[in-house]
């Protein structure tokens, strides 16, 4: 319980409630294990706020003391119990399985469908509708009573599953993510184990199948479409059955196989124009004085740092002519800076910053 403590203490040590809280860590950890070996541990209420990035997502925030249970609950029992049956391309709040290790596994799943099928095929994008907003709790406690069996856990995970509601489940809480995961583990093994589709990847409710048939593709999308019925959920107008070849959006990245067999992965347009406005805004914020050229040199490396995980050197170059223009109307010593500013070889530097 100390050890979960101190795991979610970590990056959120600004907050006062979090400081205060650890200053006594200890003692509250005992307390916190009283309450809950004699059965008078509670939830405290929710914290509740609106984020709008990238779209606006309803957040219900756990308090520290209730995320040193769910995080020690998660890492001692629930993680290793509900994650055994996941499939290897199942992604997201799981160890080692974050946005990089999915995006790379699609990548090396289509580099293996060319070998085998060359570029031609389509593709079935599914999104489900409000999904943790629509998970049955009944459904989901029947899923659970037949994998959990220390009945005193089941108890405690039951509690916070009635605490969101009547239905759903709130962004916020580990548990909630875990157990949003594990919902929907039996549809993966049936597009994979009874479906036979080659290619196949999921991040929470965004998966993608793919299949040389676009037949086998419908068929698919109705047993999908049928099995989601029985637990309550359905796919919104984001689904879609395209070609192949015209490259595959996922998680904000557009993957394009080439004659030649080679994967690129493209960064989403829609994505780099909002990157390049919000640079803008942070460019006027230097001029008023409210930030230093050191910050914005951090953030131009922190874009370019997301984007070189694919195929982005124009965009990056474009972050990097935009910084530099700036710098030379405020007759900065952009020669100093090169350095921080490209990040890259000494040929493109040349280039980049000759007057």
């Amino acid at each position: 319980m100390y050890a979960a403590l101190k795991k979610v203490c970590r990056n959120v040590r600004w907050k006062t409630s979090v400081t205060q809280y650890e200053m006594n860590g200890l003692k509250n950890t005992a307390k916190l294990i009283r309450e809950i070996e004699s059965g008078t541990y509670k939830l405290s209420e929710y914290q509740e706020f609106e984020i709008y990035e990238p779209k606006k997502r309803h957040i219900t925030a756990t308090r520290i003391r209730d995320r040193q249970v769910q995080r020690s609950l998660c890492d001692n029992y629930l993680y290793e119990i509900l994650t055994k049956s996941f499939i290897y391309s199942n992604g997201a709040c799981q160890k080692g399985k974050g946005t990089d290790f999915v995006l790379k596994d699609f990548k090396k799943q289509l580099q293996g469908y060319y070998r085998r099928r060359g570029s031609e095929g389509y593709y079935l994008k599914c999104d489900i509708h409000h999904f943790f907003e629509s998970i049955n709790h009944d459904i989901l406690k029947e899923k659970l009573r037949g994998r959990i069996e220390s009945e005193h856990v089941l108890q405690m995970v039951f509690t916070i599953i009635d605490s969101f509601g009547e239905v759903g489940l709130g962004l916020g809480s580990q548990v909630s993510q875990l157990l949003a995961l594990f919902y929907l583990d039996e549809l993966d093994h049936i597009i994979k184990e009874k479906l036979k589709i080659e290619v196949y990847t999921r991040y929470m409710d965004d998966f993608i199948l793919i299949s040389e048939s676009k037949d086998k593709l419908l068929e698919a999308r109705e047993v999908i479409e049928a099995y989601l019925v029985g637990i309550c959920l359905e796919l919104n107008e984001k689904t879609v059955l395209q070609r192949l070849q015209y490259g595959v959006m996922y998680l904000h990245w557009k993957f394009v196989i080439t004659g030649g067999g080679k994967v690129l992965m493209l960064p989403d347009r829609k994505r780099c124009t909002k990157r390049r406005h919000k640079l803008k805004r942070i460019l006027c914020l230097v001029d008023k004085g409210d930030l230093s050229t050191d910050q914005i040199l951090q953030v131009s490396a922190s874009m370019k740092s997301h984007l070189s995980k694919g195929n982005s050197y124009k965009v990056r170059s474009e972050i990097d002519h935009l910084i530099y223009g700036y710098l030379v109307n405020r007759k900065e010593n952009y020669h100093e800076q090169k350095v921080l500013l490209s990040g890259r070889s000494e040929r493109y530097d040349s280039c980049a910053f000759h007057l």
